[in-house]
Protein backbone atom coordinates (compact mmCIF):
# COMPACT_ATOMS: atom_id res chain seq x y z
CA UNK A 1 0.00 0.00 0.00
CA UNK A 2 2.49 2.32 0.82
CA UNK A 3 4.40 1.68 -2.87
CA UNK A 4 1.13 2.90 -4.14
CA UNK A 5 1.12 6.23 -2.15
CA UNK A 6 4.19 6.66 -2.88
CA UNK A 7 3.73 6.84 -6.97
CA UNK A 8 0.80 9.09 -6.54
CA UNK A 9 2.65 11.53 -5.09
CA UNK A 10 5.63 10.91 -7.19
CA UNK A 11 3.44 11.36 -10.28
CA UNK A 12 1.86 14.63 -8.52
CA UNK A 13 4.70 16.01 -8.12
CA UNK A 14 6.46 14.60 -11.38
CA UNK A 15 3.18 16.82 -12.91
CA UNK A 16 3.78 20.02 -10.30
CA UNK A 17 5.23 23.04 -11.95
CA UNK A 18 8.90 22.20 -9.79
CA UNK A 19 8.77 18.40 -10.67
CA UNK A 20 8.93 19.36 -14.48
CA UNK A 21 11.78 22.07 -13.85
CA UNK A 22 14.28 19.46 -12.09
CA UNK A 23 13.16 16.92 -15.25
CA UNK A 24 13.92 19.49 -17.49
CA UNK A 25 17.42 20.43 -15.70
CA UNK A 26 18.78 17.24 -15.28
CA UNK A 27 17.37 16.17 -19.32
CA UNK A 28 19.71 19.24 -19.59
CA UNK A 29 22.50 18.09 -17.82
CA UNK A 30 22.21 14.45 -19.12
CA UNK A 31 22.41 15.57 -23.18
CA UNK A 32 25.43 17.83 -22.55
CA UNK A 33 27.30 14.66 -21.09
CA UNK A 34 25.80 12.43 -23.44
CA UNK A 35 26.92 15.02 -26.49
CA UNK A 36 30.57 15.12 -24.66
CA UNK A 37 30.74 11.66 -23.96
CA UNK A 38 33.98 9.62 -25.32
CA UNK A 39 34.51 7.54 -27.31
CA UNK A 40 31.97 8.82 -29.50
CA UNK A 41 30.04 5.60 -30.54
CA UNK A 42 28.79 5.30 -26.83
CA UNK A 43 27.00 9.22 -27.16
CA UNK A 44 23.40 7.11 -27.73
CA UNK A 45 21.93 10.06 -30.63
CA UNK A 46 18.60 8.43 -30.24
CA UNK A 47 18.84 8.74 -26.47
CA UNK A 48 19.63 12.48 -27.28
CA UNK A 49 17.19 13.20 -29.42
CA UNK A 50 14.27 11.84 -27.47
CA UNK A 51 15.55 14.01 -24.60
CA UNK A 52 15.71 17.19 -26.64
CA UNK A 53 12.08 16.06 -28.14
CA UNK A 54 10.91 16.39 -24.61
CA UNK A 55 12.36 19.77 -23.37
CA UNK A 56 10.78 21.04 -26.78
CA UNK A 57 7.31 19.36 -26.46
CA UNK A 58 6.81 19.69 -22.77
CA UNK A 59 7.16 23.55 -22.28
CA UNK A 60 7.87 23.76 -18.42
CA UNK A 61 10.47 21.34 -18.48
CA UNK A 62 12.55 23.16 -21.23
CA UNK A 63 12.36 27.12 -18.72
CA UNK A 64 16.24 26.97 -18.24
CA UNK A 65 16.67 25.22 -21.24
CA UNK A 66 18.68 25.97 -24.70
CA UNK A 67 16.34 23.30 -26.01
CA UNK A 68 12.82 24.99 -26.92
CA UNK A 69 9.94 24.42 -29.18
CA UNK A 70 11.07 26.62 -32.41
CA UNK A 71 7.44 27.64 -32.58
CA UNK A 72 7.41 29.93 -29.73
CA UNK A 73 9.14 33.32 -28.67
CA UNK A 74 10.06 33.02 -25.40
CA UNK A 75 11.10 35.70 -22.56
CA UNK A 76 12.24 35.87 -18.92
CA UNK A 77 10.44 38.83 -17.18
CA UNK A 78 11.99 40.40 -13.75
CA UNK A 79 8.95 42.37 -12.05
CA UNK A 80 9.11 44.05 -8.95
CA UNK A 81 5.98 45.34 -6.90
CA UNK A 82 6.22 49.10 -5.84
CA UNK A 83 5.01 50.45 -2.16
CA UNK A 84 1.56 51.15 -3.88
CA UNK A 85 1.37 47.73 -4.56
CA UNK A 86 1.54 48.00 -8.39
CA UNK A 87 3.58 46.07 -10.57
CA UNK A 88 7.00 47.34 -12.88
CA UNK A 89 9.07 45.36 -15.28
CA UNK A 90 12.46 46.08 -14.78
CA UNK A 91 13.63 44.37 -17.19
CA UNK A 92 13.51 41.65 -20.11
CA UNK A 93 15.56 38.86 -21.11
CA UNK A 94 15.75 36.84 -24.44
CA UNK A 95 15.45 33.65 -23.19
CA UNK A 96 18.12 31.34 -22.84
CA UNK A 97 19.41 28.83 -20.10
CA UNK A 98 22.09 31.90 -18.74
CA UNK A 99 19.73 34.65 -18.68
CA UNK A 100 16.96 32.46 -17.05
CA UNK A 101 19.37 31.62 -14.54
CA UNK A 102 20.84 35.50 -14.19
CA UNK A 103 17.29 36.66 -13.52
CA UNK A 104 16.58 34.29 -10.94
CA UNK A 105 19.66 35.04 -9.22
CA UNK A 106 18.92 38.67 -9.51
CA UNK A 107 15.53 38.37 -8.10
CA UNK A 108 16.98 36.57 -5.00
CA UNK A 109 19.37 39.27 -4.46
CA UNK A 110 16.44 41.90 -4.53
CA UNK A 111 14.14 39.85 -2.61
CA UNK A 112 17.26 39.44 0.31
CA UNK A 113 18.10 43.27 0.20
CA UNK A 114 14.92 45.19 -0.54
CA UNK A 115 11.57 44.96 1.32
CA UNK A 116 9.35 44.87 -2.60
CA UNK A 117 8.71 41.39 -3.41
CA UNK A 118 10.13 40.29 -6.53
CA UNK A 119 9.19 37.88 -9.58
CA UNK A 120 9.92 36.21 -12.75
CA UNK A 121 8.40 35.13 -15.62
CA UNK A 122 8.51 32.95 -17.93
CA UNK A 123 6.46 33.52 -21.07
CA UNK A 124 5.71 31.51 -24.35
CA UNK A 125 4.02 33.13 -27.20
CA UNK A 126 3.23 31.13 -30.24
CA UNK A 127 4.83 32.38 -33.73
CA UNK A 128 2.09 33.27 -36.58
CA UNK A 129 3.00 30.47 -38.02
CA UNK A 130 1.44 28.12 -35.32
CA UNK A 131 -1.82 29.88 -34.65
CA UNK A 132 -3.12 26.58 -32.64
CA UNK A 133 -0.17 26.81 -30.15
CA UNK A 134 -1.14 27.55 -26.47
CA UNK A 135 -0.04 31.01 -24.78
CA UNK A 136 2.02 29.97 -21.53
CA UNK A 137 2.84 32.61 -18.46
CA UNK A 138 4.28 31.19 -15.25
CA UNK A 139 5.85 32.24 -12.19
CA UNK A 140 9.52 30.60 -11.94
CA UNK A 141 10.52 32.60 -8.97
CA UNK A 142 9.46 32.24 -6.24
CA UNK A 143 8.04 29.03 -7.36
CA UNK A 144 4.71 28.35 -6.41
CA UNK A 145 3.16 25.02 -6.10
Amino acid sequence: MNEELNIEKVTKFMNSFRGQLIVGQALNVAIETMKNRQPEWMREPSNISDMEYILKNVPMMGILSDNKNPAYDTFITIQISDSLGGWHEYEMYGDNYVNGQIAIEVAKALDFYSPSQVQVWYEMIPKNDFPDGEYVKRIIYPILE
